[in-house]
């Protein structure tokens, strides 16, 4: 088959979709006929000189009749990482917040027919800036706090991201 290669990634904004360059980690497992294996393992994704690659030493080649699924973070960081066993996707994450960056994530499934497949692309959604929580204050008295020390966003299937200040 042909090397599996990375194409650009965009974020998805409210109004239009931005490209750019920033590195990623990817995550993929492939089906092939009901037998399911990991395929990568937190890939450094990168963009040198024009296009996007990875260390030669992990390239995977795609396999006809097939379904892969990718998830990419952008800004994990030393993120705590958990993975499923039979396949090596994600099943949580503890992102730490106090560097003040977002999270990006984005997931992508391939169907292959042949042992050639299209550039792999994400669309990269906000997922710290998405949560949006309103509180309303009905007590007389005014002076009232809420102390909120992690939020976990369910992404995926199996998949649960924990954001926390000091770890979650």
């Amino acid at each position: 088959g042909n090397e599996i290669q990375f194409g650009g990634g965009f974020i998805d904004n409210a109004t239009r979709a931005q490209f750019f360059d920033l590195p990623y980690e990817v995550w993929a497992s492939v089906d092939n006929n009901g037998y399911v294996e990991n395929v990568f393992d937190r890939l450094y994704v990168e963009y040198i000189g024009g296009e996007w690659d990875y260390d030669q030493n992990y390239v995977k080649y795609w396999t006809e009749n097939s379904v892969y699924n990718f998830e990419a973070l952008v800004n994990a960081g030393d993120s705590v990482i958990e993975q499923r066993e039979s396949d090596g996707m994600l099943t949580s994450l503890c992102y730490n917040v106090s560097d003040q960056s977002d999270l990006l994530y984005a997931k992508e499934t391939i169907y292959t027919t042949t042992n050639d497949a299209d550039l792999v692309t994400f669309t990269f959604k906000h997922l710290l800036s998405q949560v949006y929580v309103r509180f309303t204050n009905r007590i007389d008295n005014p002076d009232c706090w809420i102390n909120v020390s992690s939020i976990g966003v369910k992404v995926a299937d199996n998949a649960v991201v924990n954001f926390g200040q000091d770890g979650c």
